[in-house]
């Protein structure tokens, strides 16, 4: 019989406490999620609905290119497997994945194997699937103009209800094809095998695929070929209008740097779209289109900056009623990094750019965020560290200098690292990094690195109950009780840097009493091991 320990209400209240947890505050060495031997690389990060967030990434540790996860609380704690836990096991090499949360609160993950098959499986919350097997989406076919061998690129994906949009690129003998398809809730596609073809045979190439809401059940489709183009299509997969070249106006992008092409876009608040890129003459240009697909400005391209030394890169952010566009400038006097921001009519808002920071100028790829209160936060890879500069919408910036991250090992590969503003005005970030012959992955926290407190709602519980297993009371003073439907075989307790405070292999017992007297008052992690999992709940000692 369940034991239920619901004993009134106990109110701790707790001002501002700064708790540690898993996540680390020494940026060198930020948070490993696996150090599994061989490779592990191109993570994905989502959220959790819960404050918490999950990562995907690729793993060849088996010898073979596996998806392995990892699901992460608030506070940092990993809460499956150490090393993560495996999430797709392939015959063969795994090349590439992207993964989404969809209405029902599951995971959508998509995933290609090069030379073969686009798949895609539905998931819960623990990583079990929810299909009976994955969806076949796209791969080797001959119906179309062009005889497909399989997928090649980035997989966009876009959250459609229970289900999602996807694209890709598939490729054939020596030409690359842009689809795209819809999958239902229940793994269907009612689009087909293969999708809907948009772009056929393009001798260019095809990069830069992403897929963006329109709000009205369709979505609005970006990729690169040489330019950038842009379209829309309708729930039904019809398109509504396209290809629109964005940047034809200044003869494309001034650069790429391993695949990174110089462009990125911002939605307007019309449901219109606004995209800066620097330019082929080393310029930076904004320009303007609405939901129908015209241009508003007039002219349409927009001059953010002209200047006659060479700009490069670009980081684009939405904020408020602002545009915040960020490059690098070999200025002759000061090269560094800059920062413009722009009105929605592409109207400079600051009399000249902002200096954002004076470093290398060999940063390959450079990426900015929105945290939860507007603020604009910068990441950027220099020759010896990868690191980060937070700007106020006065164009102030926030930290006298910039937050070193893995300074003094080898950076995040190009592209391959993502960022996730969370609703506490924090960025967190996961990365792809090598030391010595291997490559892992790290997630790192600002608010830890910089040393901005973190505050914690007051707790208002008296016993934790989850998978029929109770912890109580909570807070506790001396005996801590643990009561379980099914048998622990490990206890663990951590404080709130990550050091084990507590540890008891069991035999599979179904009640426990604890002694913790002599712990000191504070916050802590109690890890329990049983036949479904490893649970992780919080405890407070009083």
């Amino acid at each position: 019989m369940k034991l239920l320990m619901k004993i009134g209400l106990f109110l701790l209240v707790f001002t501002t406490l700064k708790l540690n947890a898993q996540w680390s505050n020494d940026p060198a060495n930020p948070l490993l999620l696996s150090t599994a031997p061989d490779n592990q690389s191109k993570p994905v990060i989502i959220s959790d609905n819960n404050e918490g967030n999950f990562v995907f990434w690729l793993d060849k540790r088996s010898g073979i290119t596996n998806v392995y996860g990892q699901h992460l609380d608030k506070m940092g704690n990993q809460l499956w497997e150490s090393n993560g836990r495996l999430i797709v096991e392939s015959p063969i090499d795994i090349w590439d994945l992207n993964a989404v949360m969809n209405n029902e609160g599951n995971i959508l993950l998509a995933w290609y194997r090069q030379g073969d098959t686009l798949f895609i499986q539905k998931y819960d919350s623990d990583a079990t699937p929810l299909w009976a097997a994955p969806t076949n989406v796209a791969g080797d076919d001959a119906t179309f103009t062009n005889t497909f061998w399989g997928p090649v690129g980035p997989i966009a994906m876009l959250v459609n209800g229970d289900g999602c949009f996807l694209a890709y690129n598939l490729t054939g003998w020596g030409y690359d094809n842009l689809l795209y398809n819809k999958v239902e809730g229940d793994g269907s596609l009612p689009w087909g095998y293969n999708g809907i073809q948009h772009v056929d045979m393009s001798p260019a190439g095809i990069g830069k695929i992403k897929l963006f809401s329109d709000g009205a059940g369709g979505a609005f489709l970006q990729s690169f070929r040489g330019l950038f183009y842009f379209s829309r299509f309708d729930s039904n997969g019809n398109v509504l209008w396209g290809e629109i070249a964005m940047n034809d106006c200044t003869g494309g992008t001034g650069g790429t740097y391993a695949s990174h092409t110089y462009y990125e876009m911002q939605p307007d608040d019309d449901n219109g779209w606004i995209a800066a890129w620097t330019s082929a003459s080393d310029d930076v240009f904004a320009t303007r289109i609405d939901e129908d697909g015209a241009f508003v400005w007039t002219p349409e391209c927009q001059p953010i900056l002209e200047n006659p030394n060479q700009q490069e890169d670009i980081a684009f952010t939405k904020s408020g009623d602002g545009y915040y566009a960020t490059w690098r400038d070999s200025r002759i006097d000061a090269p560094g990094i800059y920062m413009q921001k722009i009105n929605d009519e592409g109207i400079t808002q600051w009399d000249e750019p902002i200096y954002v920071e004076d470093t290398s100028l060999y940063i390959p790829v450079m990426k900015s965020i929105a945290t939860s209160e507007g603020d604009i936060v910068v990441f950027y890879q220099t020759s010896w560290y990868f690191a980060a500069q937070k700007v106020y919408a006065d164009g102030t910036t926030a930290w006298p200098q910039p937050l070193k991250i893995l300074e003094g090992t080898y950076q995040p590969f190009y592209e391959d690292y993502q960022l996730f503003a969370t609703a506490d005005n924090n960025v967190i970030g996961v990365a792809q990094y090598t030391s010595g012959l291997e490559s892992n992955i790290v997630m790192f926290n600002l608010n830890w690195i910089s040393g901005d407190t973190i505050t914690v709602d007051p707790v208002a519980i008296t016993s934790i109950e989850k998978n029929n297993i109770q912890v109580y009371p909570n807070p506790v003073n001396d005996i801590l009780n643990i009561q379980s439907e099914q048998p622990v075989f490990e206890i663990v307790i951590l404080d709130m840097h990550g050091a084990v405070v507590y540890r008891e292999n069991t035999s599979g017992i179904f009640q426990k009493q604890l002694d913790l007297q002599a712990l000191p008052k504070g916050v802590y992690v109690v890890k329990l091991t049983s036949a479904s999992g490893t649970e992780i709940q919080e405890l407070v000692k009083s």
